[in-house]
């Protein structure tokens, strides 16, 4: 397993889905790289260091990236979670969904699910929570470090103090630019373009001498540091530089659930899941029903929707609804023994992914906690 930090050395450019052209009002909006950007772009990176062609790849596999696999779904291919942004090595997470704060202050105010009386029936026991019962409540929109994430999944909402937004961490810019006309490398007339790139801070606060920096953080899961030959890639529209630098850590990013919190489900019956990541299911907001357990309510955020491109077929991916990270869903257990609820617990934080599509692709990286 090997930690992938990029530091982009200018700004970086990734569209979103909605279809672009040059011409009059030829704008492309864009936004951070999804994981399946990510994923293209770290496979890329490998083929290259090792000398491997896409249509090598395809024919042999390889020992490290396993066997080519559109769905990027086999169990023995790279495997990819993040991305996830962080400033000065520390890695940031999305707020929840269910965190919202009253009006002017910071303070977080946590939404639950209203579980029914054990006597009452209740056909429908999902209940939406997608916005907040008072007035007076808005977003919660600051990012969370390590121990923030911790005190949530733990029940500590009270003790989260939160000090950045993702707009300490990089802003957007618009680029102007002109369609280039590749039979004589010259621009073509009237074919003008706008494209919102994203630059990362990099800055030296007051009174220090040590740069802070904005990057993203990837964790491979097959590959290793000494993989990582080049100091350098490209990614995204116009292939912009990123320093790429690469560290085996000596423990996870997230360890196994403590033993109280495991009890505390179990005892109680009941624990959350949040979404780390983005993740694409069939079911557009909803995942696969999870073995012994029933989802009885849910915080998600406003859906995106994702393609991409697959280079060997020269087409693009199929358009997918993309629940956002920092989804959160709520379930009660039933009958299931305590030996099955460990192992889907552990399955569930930080470990397997729960994306119906791309799960080899970052998406759909989960922690749990108790509710």
């Amino acid at each position: 397993m090997v930690h992938i930090n990029l530091n982009p050395l200018d700004t970086i450019f990734f569209r979103d889905s909605r279809p672009f052209a040059a011409g009059d009002y030829g704008f492309a909006e864009g936004g951070l790289p999804s994981p399946l950007s990510i994923y293209g772009a770290i496979g890329s990176y490998y083929l290259d260091a090792k000398g491997i062609s896409l249509a090598d790849f395809k024919k042999n596999g390889d020992p490290k990236l396993g066997t080519f696999d559109d769905a990027l779904a086999k169990c023995d291919g790279l495997r990819i979670k993040g991305p996830f942004l962080c400033k000065d090595g520390v890695p940031y997470f999305p707020s929840p969904s269910n965190l919202w704060q009253l009006k002017g202050t910071t303070q977080p105010y946590t939404l639950l699910p209203a579980l029914p009386h054990p006597d009452e029936k209740n056909d429908c026991p999902l209940s939406h929570i997608a916005s907040g019962t008072n007035d007076n409540l808005e977003p919660y929109d600051f990012l969370l470090d390590y121990d923030e994430i911790s005190l949530f999944l733990t029940g500590h909402y009270d003790d989260i103090q939160p000090a950045l937004k993702e707009s300490d961490l990089y802003v957007t810019e618009s680029r102007s630019g002109n369609q280039i006309d590749d039979s004589t490398g010259t621009v073509t007339d009237g074919m003008l373009y706008t494209a919102q790139h994203i630059r990362f801070i990099e800055k030296m606060p007051d009174g220090e001498e040590v740069v802070s920096r904005a990057t993203i953080l990837v964790i491979a899961e097959q590959l290793e540091s000494t993989d990582f030959i080049h100091r350098s890639s490209c990614m995204g529209g116009e292939r912009r530089s990123l320093k790429v630098t690469a560290t085996e850590p000596s423990s996870p990013l997230f360890p196994a659930l403590p033993v109280d919190i495991v009890e505390k489900i179990q005892r109680e019956k009941k624990f959350f899941i949040y979404l780390a990541t983005p993740a694409l299911f069939k079911e557009g907001w909803k995942p696969q029903p999870l073995a012994g357990t029933t989802l009885v309510g849910a915080a998600v955020g406003k859906p995106s929707f994702i393609s991409g491109w697959l280079s060997l077929a020269n087409k693009p991916r199929p358009l997918l609804k993309m629940v956002p990270a920092g989804a959160v869903y709520f379930y009660t257990i039933d009958d299931a023994t305590s030996g099955t609820i460990d192992q889907l617990l552990s399955d569930l934080h930080f470990n397997k992914s729960i994306s119906d599509y791309y799960p080899n692709a970052g998406f759909g990286t989960t922690l749990v906690g108790a509710w």
